[in-house]
Protein backbone atom coordinates (compact mmCIF):
# COMPACT_ATOMS: atom_id res chain seq x y z
CA UNK A 1 0.00 0.00 0.00
CA UNK A 2 3.12 2.07 1.20
CA UNK A 3 4.24 1.68 -2.63
CA UNK A 4 0.74 2.88 -4.35
CA UNK A 5 0.43 5.34 -2.16
CA UNK A 6 4.28 7.13 -2.73
CA UNK A 7 2.69 6.37 -6.75
CA UNK A 8 -0.68 8.30 -6.11
CA UNK A 9 1.09 11.32 -4.21
CA UNK A 10 4.25 11.90 -6.18
CA UNK A 11 2.53 11.24 -9.89
CA UNK A 12 4.16 9.86 -12.85
CA UNK A 13 7.94 11.22 -14.02
CA UNK A 14 6.84 12.86 -16.93
CA UNK A 15 4.19 14.64 -15.05
CA UNK A 16 6.51 16.30 -12.95
CA UNK A 17 8.03 19.65 -13.34
CA UNK A 18 12.26 19.81 -13.02
CA UNK A 19 11.83 23.13 -10.83
CA UNK A 20 10.45 21.90 -6.98
CA UNK A 21 8.86 24.64 -5.25
CA UNK A 22 9.40 28.64 -5.26
CA UNK A 23 8.79 29.87 -1.97
CA UNK A 24 7.49 34.06 -1.69
CA UNK A 25 8.36 36.35 1.05
CA UNK A 26 5.65 34.66 3.28
CA UNK A 27 6.99 31.60 2.90
CA UNK A 28 4.23 30.66 0.97
CA UNK A 29 4.38 27.98 -1.46
CA UNK A 30 4.14 29.30 -5.43
CA UNK A 31 3.55 26.15 -7.86
CA UNK A 32 3.56 27.00 -11.65
CA UNK A 33 1.10 25.50 -13.53
CA UNK A 34 2.36 22.39 -15.00
CA UNK A 35 3.51 21.96 -11.37
CA UNK A 36 -0.46 22.15 -10.38
CA UNK A 37 -1.88 20.20 -12.81
CA UNK A 38 0.38 17.63 -12.14
CA UNK A 39 -0.21 17.57 -8.35
CA UNK A 40 -4.24 17.51 -9.40
CA UNK A 41 -3.57 14.15 -11.13
CA UNK A 42 -1.98 12.01 -8.27
CA UNK A 43 -3.97 13.67 -5.77
CA UNK A 44 -7.89 11.85 -6.25
CA UNK A 45 -10.45 14.65 -4.99
CA UNK A 46 -8.34 17.21 -4.38
CA UNK A 47 -9.84 19.21 -7.86
CA UNK A 48 -13.00 18.76 -7.29
CA UNK A 49 -13.34 17.81 -3.66
CA UNK A 50 -14.84 14.36 -4.25
CA UNK A 51 -15.64 13.19 0.09
CA UNK A 52 -13.54 9.61 -0.18
CA UNK A 53 -14.82 7.25 2.94
CA UNK A 54 -13.81 4.26 4.29
CA UNK A 55 -17.53 2.96 5.41
CA UNK A 56 -17.04 1.71 9.39
CA UNK A 57 -14.22 3.88 9.97
CA UNK A 58 -13.72 7.63 11.43
CA UNK A 59 -10.62 9.03 10.76
CA UNK A 60 -8.72 9.91 13.09
CA UNK A 61 -8.69 6.24 14.38
CA UNK A 62 -8.66 6.72 17.94
CA UNK A 63 -8.22 3.77 19.64
CA UNK A 64 -6.36 -0.03 19.02
CA UNK A 65 -9.59 -1.58 18.54
CA UNK A 66 -9.55 0.69 15.37
CA UNK A 67 -6.52 -0.23 14.02
CA UNK A 68 -7.07 -3.78 14.58
CA UNK A 69 -10.84 -3.87 12.56
CA UNK A 70 -8.96 -1.90 10.05
CA UNK A 71 -6.66 -4.37 9.70
CA UNK A 72 -8.46 -7.47 9.36
CA UNK A 73 -11.17 -5.31 6.79
CA UNK A 74 -8.40 -4.19 4.74
CA UNK A 75 -6.93 -8.11 4.66
CA UNK A 76 -10.16 -9.78 3.80
CA UNK A 77 -11.88 -7.07 1.38
CA UNK A 78 -10.46 -5.70 -1.60
CA UNK A 79 -13.01 -3.89 -2.47
CA UNK A 80 -12.21 -1.64 1.46
CA UNK A 81 -8.61 -2.02 0.93
CA UNK A 82 -9.19 0.15 -2.41
CA UNK A 83 -11.21 2.61 -0.18
CA UNK A 84 -8.52 2.83 2.29
CA UNK A 85 -5.90 3.81 -0.32
CA UNK A 86 -8.02 5.98 -2.42
CA UNK A 87 -8.92 8.04 1.11
CA UNK A 88 -5.03 8.16 2.50
CA UNK A 89 -4.14 9.34 -0.76
CA UNK A 90 -7.23 12.21 -0.61
CA UNK A 91 -6.62 13.61 2.28
CA UNK A 92 -2.48 13.71 2.53
CA UNK A 93 -1.55 16.72 -0.41
CA UNK A 94 2.04 15.42 -1.76
CA UNK A 95 3.51 18.63 -0.58
CA UNK A 96 3.42 17.27 2.99
CA UNK A 97 5.81 14.55 4.87
CA UNK A 98 4.30 11.01 5.98
CA UNK A 99 5.28 11.68 9.34
CA UNK A 100 3.62 15.45 9.50
CA UNK A 101 0.42 13.38 7.58
CA UNK A 102 0.03 10.63 10.33
CA UNK A 103 -2.11 12.21 12.60
CA UNK A 104 -4.55 12.61 10.10
CA UNK A 105 -5.50 8.84 9.80
CA UNK A 106 -4.53 7.90 13.86
CA UNK A 107 -4.29 9.15 17.01
CA UNK A 108 -1.29 9.33 19.47
CA UNK A 109 -3.96 7.29 21.90
CA UNK A 110 -4.50 4.64 19.06
CA UNK A 111 -0.67 3.64 18.58
CA UNK A 112 0.57 3.34 21.74
CA UNK A 113 0.97 -0.18 21.29
CA UNK A 114 2.29 0.04 18.21
CA UNK A 115 6.07 0.94 16.53
CA UNK A 116 7.80 0.17 13.60
CA UNK A 117 9.72 -3.16 14.88
CA UNK A 118 7.70 -4.82 17.71
CA UNK A 119 10.36 -3.93 19.76
CA UNK A 120 9.35 -3.06 23.75
CA UNK A 121 9.94 -4.29 27.09
CA UNK A 122 7.69 -7.16 28.73
CA UNK A 123 6.30 -4.54 30.72
CA UNK A 124 5.15 -2.86 27.81
CA UNK A 125 4.84 -4.93 24.67
CA UNK A 126 4.39 -3.19 21.27
CA UNK A 127 2.65 -4.39 18.30
CA UNK A 128 5.54 -4.49 15.16
CA UNK A 129 3.21 -2.16 12.57
CA UNK A 130 6.03 -3.17 9.33
CA UNK A 131 3.70 -6.54 9.86
CA UNK A 132 0.36 -4.57 8.94
CA UNK A 133 -0.85 -4.00 5.71
CA UNK A 134 -2.50 -0.75 6.83
CA UNK A 135 1.33 0.75 7.46
CA UNK A 136 2.71 -1.07 4.59
CA UNK A 137 1.22 -1.29 1.43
Amino acid sequence: MLADYKLLTKGLPSQRSTSLHRIDKRGTNLLNKQQTAGAFQCYPGAKDKVKVRVEGFDFPLKDERDIERLEQSVRNDRLLKQKYIDYLATKKPPAVDLVDGFSLFFTDASMVNYNWNGISSHRFPKKAMKNYQIFTL
